[in-house]
């Protein structure tokens, strides 16, 4: 696998780390910056996730360990989409999942063979006609998008729930939130 790096918020210290076969890399980063982590390894969703790193008290260089932690990308692995939020009631796609959905759209241009479905769901409560419309108005939202990004038609595919598979039946708004969401299922690779 590899990692990139960039400085946050400027990318003026940046590179590229290949991992041994064990997983194991090294680099050296700048004190007092934030940078911006992708991981990439065959078979696994590609990981994002920004770090802080400070000087120890005596001004020192130092050095940190952080693992990183891949989700799988086999078959029948369901991948969800952290900062995937619909609005109630709405198949609009929030601006924070289109750093994530074009992620997905990476992998798929990494795993040439890989086909996956998105599944649409909804918050269990309402008419359970409308939640089923809605939850596939949800999924054709995200494959339209994945499609205008260049995947080929046939490696998407599409199934709708509706409220039948909540996450939570708690009656919080966070809840309700959570279940209102889209998921990849890996059917090939």
């Amino acid at each position: 696998g590899r990692v990139t790096y960039e400085k946050l918020p400027y990318g003026d210290d940046y590179g590229i780390a290949n991992a041994d076969s064990t997983g194991k890399f090294e680099t050296m980063m700048l004190s007092k910056n934030q940078y911006s982590f992708i991981v990439r390894a065959e078979g696994f969703v590609i990981y994002r996730e920004t770090l802080s790193f400070k000087e120890n008290t005596n001004g020192d260089s130092s050095s940190i360990q952080k693992d990183f932690f891949l989700s799988p990308g086999g078959v029948g692995h369901v991948i969800r989409i952290k900062n995937l939020y619909f609005e109630q009631s709405t198949s609009d796609i929030p601006k924070s999942a289109l750093q994530e959905l074009n992620d997905i759209v990476e992998m798929l241009n990494e795993n040439a063979e890989m086909v996956i479905q998105l599944e649409g769901h909804t918050d269990f409560r309402g008419n359970p006609k409308l939640n089923y419309q809605l939850s596939e108005e949800r999924v054709e939202a995200i494959r339209d998008y994945i499609y205008d990004k260049g995947i080929d038609k046939r490696r998407v595919k599409v199934k709708a729930f509706g409220g039948s598979m909540p996450l939570s039946k708690e009656d919080s708004e966070e809840a309700k939130k959570t279940n209102r969401r889209v998921e990849i299922r890996v059917l090939e690779i």
